[in-house]
């Protein structure tokens, strides 16, 4: 059998579940559709649409429709366009009634006014951590460099050969849009992280590694023994540890949302504190390197004590 009839049986099979789909869809009195944007291993960017349904069964059906080529654009018309092109069989303008990506929801509810739109909660998390690092520069180089862990070592069975003999976990890869994940390396190397470092300085003391491993290695410890890089990395430690279960709570098919509601109050309220206690801690720190040198120390208690909101901060 050729490829050609192998490719024509498969898309025959394809159109027939298609109309099956289809039928089942017209049957039902309504339906919603998620759709999301994936890029492929050939970087081709996707787009999945997903249905949901009750079939006259009265059961819940959940039928994948397909990917469709955007390319050409990813942004809310161009979404909405491929949506409208390929979607007019399934009558969506009469029957969709719930809808969940990120964007062109407004273009899809002007056509369809029944089309609710929730926008998801995990997502929006996602954006909130991605968008509040990017405003810090400090922040923006930490998770730089903590990508570069994962990287240096996943270049070379040899590299992690050294990882493995002093115990330490493999560094898991970072996923920009996923900052789930990125709370995964964060963990590892917190969890690890005199391991991490006993492996960078074996790479140093190896006679065969080249110059380029070498020099890495020797930046990567440096960046392990900044002050910064570390406070950076304890202090998402513990932020991660609260959104992680929020994460998981919020993806959950079944939920209750004042449960939802409550938990994420309670994040709001920790990430608060510990914005507080950070900066008491910052100050209490500087303080103290201050006291070793009395006339920066006396310079620079005047200015400090000049802002309003330190008037009455006592350093011990």
């Amino acid at each position: 059998m050729s490829h050609t009839i192998q490719n024509d049986l498969i898309s025959a099979l394809a159109a027939t579940v298609s109309d099956q789909i289809r039928d089942e869809i017209q049957d039902a009195p309504f339906f919603g559709w998620q759709v999301d944007e994936t890029t492929d291993i050939s970087c081709c960017a996707q787009l999945s649409v997903i249905v949901h349904y009750v079939d006259s069964a009265g059961k819940i059906q959940e039928r994948f429709i397909g990917f469709f080529d955007v390319s050409g654009g990813r942004d809310a018309q161009s979404v909405f366009e491929i949506l409208n092109e390929n979607m007019q069989g399934y009558n969506f303008k009469d029957k969709l009634v719930a809808q969940t990506y990120d964007g062109a929801a407004a273009k899809v509810k002007a056509i369809a006014p029944s089309a609710m739109f929730v926008h998801c909660y995990a997502h929006r998390l996602n954006l909130v951590l991605s968008q509040g690092a990017k405003c810090l520069p400090e922040c923006r180089i930490f998770f730089a460099s903590l990508s570069g862990f994962a990287t240096f070592f996943s270049k070379s069975t040899k590299r992690t050969s050294f990882l493995e003999s002093a115990r330490c976990s493999r560094l898991p890869r970072n996923a920009p849009t996923r900052w789930n994940f990125t709370s995964r390396i964060v963990s590892t190397v917190a969890n690890n992280y005199d391991g991490i470092l006993q492996t960078f300085e074996n790479i140093i003391a190896d006679t065969t590694m080249d110059d380029d491993t070498l020099d890495c290695a020797k930046g990567f410890v440096r960046k392990l023994e900044d002050f910064e890089f570390v406070f950076m990395l304890y202090t998402y430690e513990q932020i991660f540890s609260e959104t992680d279960v929020v994460f998981d709570i919020v993806q959950q098919r079944a939920m209750d949302v004042l449960y939802c509601k409550n938990r994420i109050e309670s994040l709001l309220a920790f990430v608060k504190e510990k914005s507080s206690l950070a900066l008491l801690a910052i100050e209490r720190t500087l303080v103290k390197s201050l006291e070793k040198t009395p006339s920066w120390y006396d310079r620079v208690t005047d200015h400090f004590l000049e802002k309003e909101r330190r008037a009455e901060f006592t350093f011990k």
